[in-house]
Formats: structure tokens, sequence, C-alpha cells
């Protein structure tokens, strides 16, 4: 049920950033937006999935403020911070699976 909440509530949040960044013609950032709620939509699975809690926690963190500043930078007039912001944390979430698993 974890999962399919937290699922559910990241393709919500998605939705409502998609939506107001339209509002602030600020499409550019939607890219920033998902990673926030992808990051976002980790941390419970630190509870939900002990094996791994700490995986999911620095994944969470770590991939959601990556989304957050992008979305700030991006506000602030950084017109490429939306872009690298989501690379960086589709970047980062590799490296920190693959890391786990190497030692797993």
């Amino acid at each position: 049920m974890v999962y399919a909440t937290t699922v559910v509530t990241m393709l919500v949040l998605i939705r409502l950033a998609t939506t107001t960044l339209g509002d602030l013609g600020a499409e550019h950032l939607r890219p920033a937006a998902i990673a926030a709620a992808v990051g976002l939509h980790f941390l419970p699975f630190a509870w939900a999935f002990p094996a791994a809690s700490r995986l999911f926690g620095v994944l969470g963190v770590v991939v959601a403020t990556l989304g957050g500043a992008g979305l700030l930078l991006g506000l602030l007039g950084v017109s490429t911070a939306g872009a690298a912001a989501a690379v960086l944390a589709g970047m980062t979430m590799l490296a920190l699976i693959t890391l786990h698993n190497l030692r797993h």
C-alpha cells in the first residue's frame, strides 16, 4: 500500500507542478519539478523497506534537494537550472543505486 500511495502522490505533485509552472510561464522547469517529486516519493520507502532504508532515505533527500534547487535557481533566472538539476538527479540516482548494489 505504501508503494501505490507514494506513486499516486508523486504523480499528483507532478501534475500540480506542471500546471503551476505553466501558469508562471516556466514550463522549462518541469524536469526539476519531476526530480523533486521523484525524490520525495523515495522518503516513505525508507520507513517501509527497512533492508534498504538508508538507500531510500539518502536517495529521497538528495534527489528532492537537487530538484528543489533547480526549481529555485530557475525561478531566479538561471535558464538551464531545471534541466541541469534533472540530469544531475538522474546521475546521482544511478550512482547511489549502483554503489548500494555493489555493497550488497
